[in-house]
């Protein structure tokens, strides 16, 4: 039980309700069934986000100089009819269907999820890569700090050709200068 309370309090910390946490030692430690197990996940999803209210409704906005809670408001009213709506059809799902049906489900959904978890942080682990490469290329010159210029490659032939011009239209629609012409543009000077 004690580790089941470490592992909620470390998906508090980091944001998440704890939901798939609990559902899979619910049903693999405690051998509830998967209803069981969604209850008892919902609860404990419901209890730590009063929790997690309660403690930043105090809290100023960063961003707005102490003038706004860090709890947006506007967001909650948005989102509001989506989480009854899909709080209302998980209840009647968690009816209808047998446990299997509710546990392959349970799969696919934390699948899907985790992917997109994955994809996103390999992305900020890419964008935090190439923000330390572009802070090492710093160097220190007389004690002061200077940028290094990155050199970017060398563009290839094809990226090029689309600004190549083509000289040899311009030679052809020159007029030439015949030996008239030359006598009255001396003469004007």
């Amino acid at each position: 039980m004690i580790v089941v309370m470490i592992l909620l309090m470390t998906a508090n910390i980091g944001g998440v309700g704890g939901g798939g946490i609990v559902v899979p030692i619910g049903i693999g430690l405690f051998k509830f069934d998967a209803k069981n197990a969604i209850a008892i996940s919902n609860a404990s999803i419901c209890s730590s986000s009063i929790i997690r209210f309660l403690i930043n409704s105090r809290l100023s906005h960063p961003s707005k100089n102490g003038k706004g809670i860090i709890v947006d408001m506007n967001l909650s009213v948005l989102m509001l009819p989506m989480i009854i709506s899909g709080v209302s059809v998980g209840v009647i799902f968690n009816i209808m269907f047998p446990n299997l049906v509710l546990k392959v489900i349970y799969v696919l959904v934390v699948a899907y999820f985790s992917f997109g978890v994955l994809k996103k942080a390999l992305s900020l682990v890419e964008v935090e890569k190439k923000a330390k490469e572009a802070k090492d290329a710093q160097i220190t010159l007389c004690g002061c700090k200077t940028n290094v210029p990155i050199q970017q490659p060398k563009a290839q032939e094809s990226e090029l050709s689309e600004f190549k011009f083509d000289h040899t239209s311009d030679i052809a629609n020159e007029k030439k200068v015949d030996g008239a012409d030359e006598e009255k543009i001396n003469k004007t000077e």
